[in-house]
């Protein structure tokens, strides 16, 4: 006797475009934030807002109370 015929494979739905599209910008964003972290660098910190760099241009020593 010869074998029934197969029913063909089913093939579950192709993603919809939107998402394709979200994946990758997302994967780009993520890249972005990744090679700038790496090699980024420079100052941090509340200083690099500041100008001068946060640092003062004179510091005079504390003064001592009299009693």
């Amino acid at each position: 006797m010869a074998d029934p015929p197969r029913a063909p494979k089913a093939t579950p739905p192709a993603r919809p475009i939107w998402v394709k599209v979200f994946g990758f910008i997302t994967a780009v964003i993520v890249l972005v934030v990744v090679v700038q972290m790496v090699f980024g660098g420079g100052q941090h910190g509340p200083g690099r807002h500041m100008p001068g760099g946060g640092v003062p241009a004179e510091h005079s020593p504390p003064t001592e109370r009299e009693p």
